[in-house]
């Protein structure tokens, strides 16, 4: 599981170093190169097409959403009442994978818009890319609400935690 994490999000880093002019290369592992003649002749001599480029761009970023789904919807997530230390350290894990899934599709984006940049001649790109940044920002949106909530959780639950600890501390004190 943390090998396909890291694969993820290794993608996402490489569409998010898209600058203005560039392209990604999508024979082997994605890969940023200049968007000029020599490399688009070696593109497409590879086979390689804008419409296949923005299908794996498209592939790879379902992925991270898919992934960042599953971790939303684990058991680990939902519960914080009578965890054990496995339970905690399982919970810190999946909520940092969450963050940094976030914060790779929020570069992602910004990758998306300068790759938007690069084929601003061809509308059938661009109305691609554009929809994918659109389910981005939606699925950015998801993840925020879900850790703004388990941030809300996690420190209700302490605080519950930490009053009952310390009520029950006096009621020893008492005795």
């Amino acid at each position: 599981m943390d090998a396909l994490i890291q694969d993820i999000l290794s993608d996402l880093a490489i569409i998010a170093s898209v600058s203005p002019n560039d392209t990604i290369s999508t024979s082997g592992q994605l890969q940023v190169i200049p968007h000029d003649g020599a490399s688009s002749f070696s593109r497409r001599w590879k086979g390689e097409s804008r419409h296949n480029t923005v299908n794996i761009i498209e592939k790879k970023i379902m992925y991270a959403f898919e992934y960042s789904s599953i971790i939303m919807e684990s058991i680990y997530l939902h519960s914080l009442s009578k965890l054990d230390m496995l339970q905690v350290d399982i919970f810190n894990k999946r909520l940092s994978t969450l963050q940094r899934i976030q914060s790779s599709l929020d570069l992602a984006k910004n990758g998306l818009m300068q790759l938007s940049q690069t084929y601003k001649d061809d509308m059938n790109t661009t109305g691609r890319l554009n929809t994918i940044i659109g389910n981005m920002n939606f699925q950015i949106n998801v993840i925020r609400n879900k850790l703004s909530t388990l941030k809300f959780n996690v420190e209700k639950h302490n605080t519950t935690t930490f009053s009952t600890s310390h009520n029950h501390n006096n009621e020893e004190d008492d005795i």
